[in-house]
């Protein structure tokens, strides 16, 4: 008799948590990225980085009812820093002031939906530009990256995260190990 009291209560209880609607996320990306060539000792440069994206919003998120709810991404710029100069100083790079100077900039980081059939794709792109400066000589490289993958149901906030942390971690490798900035890095010590 109890069960049969406690269903109605239950069955309302479970529609309305579907009617709280489909909601925001945001990712906190940790990306991770290695200097896979050997590089001389006594190596320094100074570090920056920089969001210019125009605001923390990737794209828009999309259920199975197409519904549709903003993807942000919080603190790139921290945490591209913060990868940035571990993968100098794990290859023997002082991070200090001194004649070079390593920027890093994010220009582009974008979050698409492609629906398809029961499921759907998602596209993580990922541009960021490097800038070497040491007095009057300069170095400037762009990298971009897309990542792509299918999900049967719509993804969650672990997926997302993960798929954001590829799309920058592949551009940030990219830039990395381009083999004209490092050259630029050694020639100029």
């Amino acid at each position: 008799m109890r069960l049969s009291k406690a269903l109605p209560v239950l069955t309302i209880a479970s529609l309305l948590s579907g009617c709280a609607g489909f909601v925001a996320q945001t990712v906190i990306p940790e990306p991770q990225a290695s200097i896979t060539q050997s590089l001389p000792p006594g190596l320094t440069t100074s570090v920056a980085t920089a969001d210019l994206r125009p605001g923390p919003k990737l794209g828009n998120r999309l259920n199975h009812r197409n519904e549709q709810a903003a993807i942000s991404a919080q603190d790139l710029s921290s945490a591209l820093n913060k990868s940035l100069q571990e993968a100098l100083i794990a290859k023997g790079i002082s991070i200090e002031p001194g004649r070079m100077h390593f920027t890093l900039e994010l220009t582009q980081l974008n979050y698409k939906v492609n629906p398809e059939g029961p499921g759907q794709t998602v596209a993580v792109t990922a541009a960021m530009q490097a800038r070497l400066d040491n007095g009057a000589e300069h170095y400037l490289g762009q990298y971009s990256t897309t990542q792509e993958q299918r999900f049967v149901t719509t993804p969650n906030e672990g997926d997302n995260t993960h798929l954001v942390n590829r799309a920058l971690e592949a551009t940030l490798q990219r830039c990395l190990n381009d083999p004209k900035l490092l050259n630029f890095l050694k020639g100029y010590q």
